[in-house]
């Protein structure tokens, strides 16, 4: 029976597999990038530069294709006429069909390979005539009216737009340009957070647009710090911060190159934000792409105990007692001390300002950690912030002036497990009158 049961799924799945792998029934040929295109013929230093013109035939199955497919094409005016005269074009009234011996087609038909649903037609550029015709670097003027006309096989797509191409060609000089730029027509702000310990490595990579996947030659690039590009919200990094080199090699054969930058931690200041604005400024060959060769590192450094905690704690005054748990972000105040808002006085009386408006009274510290022999249980002190610390005025975001250590229960922190142990108090209204309100906290790093 299970053989009957596997012999008959085996027949289902062949059936199925055979019609899930059809052809369309009405398979149609085209120009996937039709209408009027931008296409770059980059001045890598030789007299002509190839660009392809793809097209496509649809509902095909490439592993059912036994036959080429042929596709004639010819070089239609009237497309550039009608595109001028259409006023809703972006180019509209200044392109100029592009003289017959400033290109070559490198085939009289257009080929789709047995096994591909897909061809592409090679149109050689002659970079020394479209020079001669004064044609400046990435001027919009020149383009090349391709008309698709007959198929060998199948039809041709019934929606004549889809039949039709403007190539337009403009000059240009490959460039260098930081990876981080990659996707940007601006230079980019790249976020650099150091740690006090040791040094940070980083390996820029410098990519080139219009030199093929791989360089045919060596190119040095320099490089240099722009002080002038560094925003107000900021100060230019110490060189005494940083290693850098003045020059790489971009090596024959490469995809890409490495710009090796050192930041020392130990040269950065806390509580300041910092920017190395880093610029190719000159390219043995080529050029540094004039949007693209600035790259703008934002340098900040915080301590190892600096990140979003879970906070659990109970908090307990006068006989009553609340549980609460939330998450706390710190900010690093030096390299041994964080700063964070520890927790809200729930505690508050009628006579508090702050209560009477359905307030209650954010505060915050500074927990400073002392390193022991035991990585289990740092020690731990308490320190009271001020407005310069926090960068806030308002009194309800300093610490308590009656803040302390609980005497009857220790604080600690916990290394291997990025958890600190809690314990202080503070007077209710932190009026030296009042009566003790103590917290019991737990931070669990996230």
């Amino acid at each position: 029976m299970k053989r009957i049961l596997l012999i008959l799924s085996l027949i289902y799945f062949c059936s199925c597999t055979e019609n899930i792998w059809l052809d369309h029934d009405d398979p149609r040929v085209y120009i996937p990038k039709n209408g009027f295109s931008l296409n770059k013929a980059w001045l890598q230093g030789k007299q002509e530069y190839i660009i392809d013109l793809s097209v496509n035939c649809s509902g095909l199955r490439p592993e059912n294709r036994k036959k080429e497919i042929y596709v004639d094409y010819s070089v239609d005016p009237e497309l550039i006429k009608a595109y001028n005269e259409d006023i809703t074009q972006t180019y509209a009234g200044q392109i100029v069909e592009l003289p017959s011996d400033c290109y070559q087609f490198m085939s009289d038909r257009i080929t789709i390979p047995e096994g591909r649903s897909h061809g592409e037609l090679g149109i050689k550029i002659n970079l020394v005539r479209m020079k001669e015709l004064g044609l400046a670097l990435e001027e919009i003027k020149y383009a090349i009216p391709i008309r698709l006309d007959g198929t060998s096989m199948y039809n041709l797509q019934e929606d004549e737009q889809m039949l039709e191409a403007i190539y337009c060609i403009t000059l240009d000089q490959p460039t260098f340009f930081f990876w981080d730029n990659r996707s940007v027509d601006k230079n980019t702000i790249a976020q650099v957070v150091t740690y006090d310990a040791g040094n940070t490595e980083m390996e820029l990579m410098i990519m080139s647009e219009g030199l093929g996947l791989k360089m045919e030659e060596n190119v040095t690039l320099e490089f240099e710090v722009d002080a002038s590009c560094v925003p107000d919200d900021g100060d230019l990094l110490p060189e005494s911060a940083y290693e850098l080199k003045n020059s790489i090699v971009f090596s024959k054969g490469e995809s890409y190159a490495i710009l090796p930058l050192t930041i020392k931690n130990n040269e950065v200041e806390f509580r300041k934000t910092f920017y190395l604005p880093l610029r190719i400024s000159n390219s043995s060959k080529h050029i540094p792409d004039p949007k693209k060769s600035l790259l703008l590192l934002k340098v900040t450094i915080k301590n190892d105990y600096q990140w979003n905690y879970t906070s659990r704690k109970s908090v307990s005054c006068d006989g009553r007692s609340v549980n609460a748990s939330d998450t706390k972000t710190t900010k690093s105040y030096d390299k041994d001390m964080i700063i964070l808002d520890i927790f809200t006085d729930y505690f508050s009386t009628a006579e508090n300002w702050s209560y009477q408006y359905g307030m209650a009274i954010p505060y915050s510290m500074g927990i400073r950690v002392i390193p022991t022999q035991d990585k289990r249980h740092y020690k731990v002190e308490f320190v009271k912030t001020n407005s310069e610390m926090t960068g806030k005025n308002w009194y309800g975001y300093q610490s308590p002036e009656t803040l302390e250590q609980d005497p009857d229960n220790e604080s600690y922190y916990d290394w291997d497990y990025e958890t600190f142990h809690l314990n202080y108090r503070y007077r209710r209204n932190d009026n030296p009158e009042d009566v003790w309100v103590y917290v019991s906290e737990i931070l669990e790093a996230q």
